[in-house]
């Protein structure tokens, strides 16, 4: 079993977490860029300290790109939708990985839609493809049933992810 727990950066302290009680756990949130970047790290300094009290106690620390955006998800579609642009985004997170010492990453894109589901299979595959070549993993946050803000994964995501994280609050 896996218990997964989302650290955001403007709230909490890395002292009062029982890393022992957790598999996994999310340093929430960057987006991406419509360039295939990444925005800043907010809080590095307790990002680093995350990373240095999960491992000491053999918990793995990902990064949770994504998450809620009022629907606004121009910065993934644009990505998703680009062969050069996936490449690039892909890359500057394999630089993240290995600037913060990270485990893996969560996806967290609210919502892929019917339109841009194939988008977000590519965007899925890509990530795999390069972090587990690296021994890192690959999750993604979805909603646990139904058709939420016309969320749409195709089956072919859990072939790429390590396992999903489920927003059952959602």
């Amino acid at each position: 079993h896996k218990v997964v727990g989302y650290l955001p950066s403007w709230s909490g302290d890395t002292n009062n977490i029982q890393y022992d009680k957790l598999t996994h756990i999310n340093y929430a949130f960057i987006r991406p860029t419509t360039w295939g970047g990444l925005s800043a790290i907010d809080n590095p300094n307790k990002l680093n300290a995350l990373v240095s009290g999960a491992h000491a106690q053999n918990t793995k620390v990902g990064i949770a790109i994504g998450g809620w955006s009022d629907l606004d998800n121009r910065d993934f579609e644009t990505v998703a939708a680009s062969a050069s642009l996936r490449a690039t985004f892909v890359t500057n997170v394999m630089n993240l990985v290995s600037q913060y010492n990270l485990d893996g990453v969560d996806i967290d894109w609210e919502y892929p839609t019917a339109s841009t589901a194939w988008s977000f299979d590519l965007l899925m595959d890509d990530l795999a493809v390069a972090l587990h070549a690296q021994g890192k993993y690959l999750t993604a946050a979805v909603v646990g049933a139904g058709d939420y803000y016309g969320q749409h994964v195709h089956n072919a995501v859990f072939e790429d992810v390590d396992f999903l994280n489920i927003m059952a609050y959602d």
